[in-house]
Order: structure tokens, then C-alpha cells, then sequence
């Protein structure tokens, strides 16, 4: 299946690496939210070239936004960081 127009979100606790960010809970290094968008952004140029994808981390803060197709516009970028950044408990 094909997805068009979709709006990839991915939330920056998949990948996490510790490094004792405050109270002793994991963070993102800029290496890896560089690597969680890039490796989105190879997948969605395969199934869904019109992405937006979103980084945050688990308090909701957006770490980055990238567009496949270019630089998105205000309205999707919203979109993506609505659906990436929804607070974990």
C-alpha cells in the first residue's frame, strides 16, 4: 500500500540514548535525532514522498522537522508536531 500526502510523526522515545538528562531520564543526542530523520525520511521517499516528519521528545519539545518533498508549510508542519509531540506518561 502506498500512503500519499501522509504526515509521518515519530516520537523522539524510540530511540533514546542515556546520557542523565534531568532526573536520571534519557535524552536525545543531535546524532540521533539527525539519524531518526533521516532514516524516516529514506522510508517515507519510498511510501509517502509528501512527508513531514517530527521529533520530539517525551515531554512534548520539538527536537527537529523535516520536509521530504522540501520545506513544509506552516499548516503541515503543525500537523506533524501535533501527532509527534503528545506528552508520554
Amino acid at each position: 500500500m502506498i500512503l500519499r500526502n501522509h504526515v509521518f510523526a515519530i516520537t523522539g522515545f524510540l530511540a533514546l540514548a542515556a546520557t542523565g538528562h534531568a532526573a536520571g531520564a534519557p535524552s536525545l543526542a543531535l546524532s540521533d535525532v539527525n539519524s531518526i530523520l533521516g532514516q524516516a525520511a529514506q522510508a517515507a521517499t519510498i511510501y509517502s514522498p509528501n512527508s513531514v516528519i517530527a521529533v520530539t521528545d517525551r515531554e512534548g519539545f520539538v527536537l527537529g522537522v523535516y520536509g521530504v518533498a522540501g520545506p513544509p508549510s506552516a499548516t503541515q508542519t503543525a500537523n506533524a508536531i501535533a501527532k509527534a509531540g503528545r506528552p508520554r506518561s
